[in-house]
């Protein structure tokens, strides 16, 4: 039986600092996928071209900017067809 293991996003962090680096890393996605966006707190990151493995994994490193806002904001990965967010703490 073929089964498609559940999306999962691993921050490098709980808590950031507006203007901070943090990566993040997905397994479960579909592969061989381009990375179309990724947003904290609805605000857009640059990752470049990135895109899921053979294995639907990937690993981007975003530049947080100063106007995310603080608090409780949620970390969004989009691909084509999927999105998995996950909660972090923003200083």
């Amino acid at each position: 039986i073929h089964e498609i293991p559940e999306q999962e996003l691993v921050l490098s962090s709980k808590e950031i600092i507006s203007g901070g680096y943090l990566s993040i890393s997905g397994t479960g996605f579909p592969n061989n996928t381009p990375i179309s966006r990724v947003l904290i707190g609805g605000v857009y990151m640059e990752v470049g071209p990135s895109r899921t493995d053979s294995y639907g994994g990937f690993t981007v490193r975003v530049l947080v900017p100063k106007d995310v806002p603080s608090g409780t904001q949620r970390v969004v990965v989009h691909t084509g067809s999927f999105a998995t967010a996950e909660n972090i703490k923003v200083k």
